[in-house]
């Protein structure tokens, strides 16, 4: 009974800080929607965004190169209150066209690359438990339409991301409750599938304009989904960010 004690303990302490913490594997990052009109036109946003458990720094960029075809590079990079650090960059071709006078429809679909680097302070550590700093990366495949109003002075946009998130290399670990009171059980992350549906406002002038965008993740699988009810998520469901949108080229002003 004296050698059973100890062991005891440390389980129940260990299954308490899996169940109590759970460090980010993944955050979403804003969704770039341009609302071309034409060939020549380049959008940038900056943009500070936040979740519930990080704050981020974001740069986004597009270019229409034909009066149907466009482009759009975007890059974030955020750290998080688990000690948690990491970034986010993708490419994305596109097709746009204008559905009436104001309204556009676009549908980017692209890759990114992203990086998760986990930096684990001493209260993790209890009893020398191996918790050192390791980097997790991932693919990620999206395709993203959307549908806006868009106006000198004005846009209004609603945009969904549908992702595959691909891990690789040292995949993330993520406990979820098991039947036993007390306990958990840990698994391997391998993919996850995400529908992240948006809404952008921006307002101000013809070549500026200020932007309020809110992003919620809602993972396709019925486990995470319990998961993150039950117990802190490894993703965060949130991306709300603020910042500055800048317009050039095409009907704006020529380059």
């Amino acid at each position: 009974m004296k050698n059973r004690a100890p062991k005891i303990f440390i389980l129940l302490f260990v299954a308490t800080l899996f169940s109590s913490c759970s460090w980010l594997q993944y955050v979403p990052n804003g969704q770039n929607v341009p609302l071309f009109e034409e060939k020549g036109e380049v959008a940038v946003n900056l943009a500070l965004s936040e979740g519930e458990q990080y704050f981020g720094l974001e740069m986004q960029s597009a270019y229409s190169i034909t009066n149907h075809i466009g482009i759009q590079v975007n890059g974030m990079v955020w750290g998080a209150i688990d000690y948690s650090q990491g970034s986010l960059f993708d490419i994305a071709p596109g097709y746009f066209f204008k559905v009436h006078e104001h309204i556009v429809f676009e549908v980017y679909g692209g890759y990114g690359r992203g990086k998760v680097y986990h930096v684990f302070g001493d209260e993790y550590k209890p009893f020398g438990a191996p918790f050192e700093p390791k980097t997790i990366t991932y693919d990620r495949y999206f395709i993203q339409p959307g549908i806006g109003y868009t106006h000198k002075n004005i846009d209004f946009a609603f945009s969904t991301r549908i992702s595959m998130i691909d891990y690789y290399g040292h995949k993330p670990i993520y406990s979820v409750p098991d039947d036993e009171p007390l306990f958990f059980k840990l698994k391997q992350l391998d993919q996850f599938y995400t529908i992240d549906p948006a809404i952008t406002l921006r307002f101000g002038w013809r070549h500026f304009k200020f932007q309020l965008q809110s992003v919620y993740l809602i993972p396709i699988l019925d486990e995470h989904r319990v998961f993150s009810n039950e117990y802190p998520a490894f993703y965060d469901k949130w991306n709300i960010n603020v910042g500055i949108h800048f317009n050039f080229g095409g009907h704006f002003n020529p380059l």
